[in-house]
């Protein structure tokens, strides 16, 4: 019976596909019902799920971890002001792709700087004399705290996060002189 189900369906693969195309639409709401309750008595599961994907594709694809850690920053930047993303995504507002902005920092990189030791600081593991226990991260040459935006369409979050403001630097570096500009009360000046 198998056999010959198999080769049914073999030689039948349109007339399958038309049935089940069709009984798609006629079903699609009561099939969208169904999923959206799934998901809400499943929640944990689907959060497994997805943690899961998102820490697996971090790994195997730089755009996609990229991605995630801009839009995490900034979403973290306009909770600190009061604000958030409205479930806007932050690519629509970046003049830029994923691809350019990798591409930008790899230009950009020092001798010891890769994908593998992008991240952030953890001084348990930090060596000053083993470059290989080094990480980067991101840098905003001038910093976010001296270019305030509030919303994604605000002018200062275009400055903020133009590739030319934007650079690969020491993760360890780039926390002191995070802390010192902010403990200190010093204001950014510098040069690009």
């Amino acid at each position: 019976i198998r056999k010959e189900y198999r080769k049914y369906c073999i030689e039948n693969k349109e007339k399958i596909a038309k049935i089940r195309n069709r009984f798609y639409i006629e079903h699609k709401d009561e099939r969208a019902a169904y999923n959206k309750c799934w998901v809400k008595n499943n929640r944990v599961l689907v959060n497994k799920s997805r943690l899961k994907y998102v820490l697996k594709r971090i790994k195997i694809d730089i755009n996609f971890k990229l991605r995630k850690a801009i839009s995490k920053t900034i979403n973290r930047y306009l909770k600190l002001n009061n604000s958030s993303k409205g479930g806007k995504s932050c690519l629509k507002f970046l003049p830029y792709t994923m691809r350019n902005l990798k591409d930008h920092l790899e230009k950009l990189f020092e001798p010891w700087m890769m994908w593998k030791n992008y991240g952030t600081y953890r001084a348990d593991i930090w060596n000053d004399n083993d470059s290989t226990t080094w990480t980067w991260n991101i840098d905003h040459i001038i910093p976010q705290s001296t270019i305030p935006y509030t919303s994604m369409e605000d002018e200062n979050f275009k400055k903020c996060w133009a590739l030319d403001n934007l650079r690969p630097y020491s993760a360890k570096q780039n926390l002191l002189d995070g802390i010192t500009k902010i403990r200190h009360g010093e204001k950014y000046v510098g040069n690009k």
